[in-house]
This record gives C-alpha cells, sequence and structure tokens, in this order.
C-alpha cells in the first residue's frame, strides 16, 4: 500500500497533474483504502503541500515536494516502456481499454502516475482515433512513432478515420 509519506506524494501529485478536480474525484483516483487516503490527505497537510477544503471544490495546491516515488511505480514505467516498445517491433499501438486490462493489478493511481511520467518525459505519446460509426478510442505509441498510427488496424473502414495527435 505504500508508506503514509509516499501515499501523500501521490496523492499532491495528482492534485497537480488534475488541479481542477473536486476533493471527492481526486480520492476517488487514489485506490486506497479509507485510513491510507485520510493519511496521505493529513499528511499532505501537515507537509504544507495542499490546503483540503471542506467542501467538495478543488484542492489548492500550497507548495510542491520533489517528486519521488516507491518502487512499485518505476518498476511500473519499465514495464510500460518494454510493452510500447514491443509491441512497436510488431508496428502496434495499444489503446487505453488493452492498458487497463494489462494493468488491472496496480494501483490506479501508480497507473496514472506512471502514464504521466513517461508522457512528460516524452517516452509515450497518445493520439486519437475516431470512427464517425462506433466512437473515439485513444492509442499510446512510443513518442518517436507518433505519426505512424498503428492504431488504425484495428479497424475495417480506414478511410472515414479522424487522427488527432496528443503531444
Amino acid at each position: 500500500m505504500g508508506t503514509i509519506e509516499q501515499n501523500a506524494l501521490k496523492l499532491a501529485y495528482i492534485v497537480s497533474k488534475y488541479p481542477k478536480h473536486n476533493l471527492s474525484q481526486i480520492l476517488s483516483l487514489m485506490q486506497l483504502p479509507g485510513i491510507d487516503v485520510n493519511c496521505a490527505v493529513w499528511q499532505a497537510e501537515d507537509m504544507g503541500w495542499l490546503k483540503v477544503p471542506d467542501k467538495d471544490e478543488p484542492i489548492e495546491i500550497v507548495t510542491l515536494p520533489n517528486f519521488f516515488f516507491d518502487d512499485e511505480v518505476y518498476d511500473l514505467m519499465e514495464n510500460l516502456t518494454f510493452t510500447f516498445r514491443h509491441l512497436a517491433n510488431k508496428k502496434q499501438d495499444p489503446n487505453e481499454y488493452f492498458l487497463n486490462q494489462w494493468v488491472g493489478g496496480y494501483p490506479s493511481h501508480d497507473f496514472l502516475i506512471a502514464m504521466q511520467e513517461l508522457t512528460d518525459s516524452k517516452t509515450i505519446a497518445s493520439y486519437t482515433i475516431t470512427d464517425p460509426k462506433d466512437g473515439t478510442y485513444t492509442f499510446y505509441t512510443l513518442s518517436e512513432n507518433l505519426g505512424k498510427d498503428w492504431g488504425k488496424s484495428q479497424f475495417k473502414d480506414q478511410k472515414k478515420l479522424i487522427v488527432r495527435h496528443n503531444q
């Protein structure tokens, strides 16, 4: 589950990446038992990082710490990078549903942190494919492969697809 300090760091990180989310939305991203979430909130306040509102409003960032995470986050980042490289060799980009299935055993907040760190470091990038008949899907790829759009191969009629690259 992580130490109180690690959970507080993860909470502060998520608040910094989702500053408009209300308290309840942020807490729902923290996949921890209630006691661990409360300890993380109190520790983040005690450390002077966050000011948590009394109502369901956005959490105020007071000052952000230097972020460092436990081995589980770094191991997940390594596994994700390895997966993206392996799939790139096959000219495949995973979509959000594929990734959600593969990381199902990890806490959701660790997955969010790992993906954000990989995106911020320009290791991975994302793009959306909209099929007018079927909806919009998000795909992930190594940044060096952005624009190759290997996710299109999952659709029958590729002529009507709308692709948008995210940086």
